[in-house]
């Protein structure tokens, strides 16, 4: 369950219902919606929020998870807790390197952080799920359409599709 060179290896007890891996850290939900972290970045496993999850999302050196009520909570090292929507209910989040994405339960994306290669000019549509790469963010829509942005100098904001 990870490198545990600095004794922050926290394995979970009990069946997962949701698991993501950052840069140098794990995170696992449980079925009773326990949040548990691994890794050495001290302000992801030792600041872990209380509450019951549904679902986490892990960057390089933060994280954001959604509460089963819907609330969002991010921690870590960086700019995207501060900065973390204050209100409404999401379903899912995501994280690049700088920036983040969460969709809501009204099924609408909205972003936040650094903006500079427009990762956080989501297109008003529906959408039933996203993932974000290090300075992009891709979703698909309610009809399975693929919809990406932000930095493309590769090509990994245009669909091949």
């Amino acid at each position: 369950w990870g490198h545990d060179a600095q004794d922050r290896l926290t394995l979970p007890e009990g069946p997962l219902s949701h698991v993501d891996a950052g840069r140098q850290h794990t995170c696992a939900i449980t079925t009773d919606g326990a949040l548990s972290c691994s890794g050495p970045v001290a302000a992801l496993v030792d600041a872990v929020p209380e509450g019951t999850f549904k679902y986490v999302d892990l960057g390089a050196n933060q994280a954001c998870a959604v509460h089963d009520d819907g609330s969002l909570t991010c921690w870590g090292d960086g700019d995207l807790a501060d900065s973390t929507p204050s209100s409404g209910a999401f379903t899912a989040v995501s994280l690049g390197v700088f920036h983040a994405c969460a969709l809501t339960e009204d099924q609408l994306i909205t972003c936040w952080g650094d903006n500079s290669d427009k990762q956080g000019n989501a297109p008003a549509w529906v959408f039933d799920s996203l993932t974000s790469g290090g300075f992009h963010t891709c979703a698909l829509d309610i009809l399975g359409e693929l919809s990406c942005w932000g930095l493309d100098s590769y090509g990994q904001a245009t669909s091949p599709f």
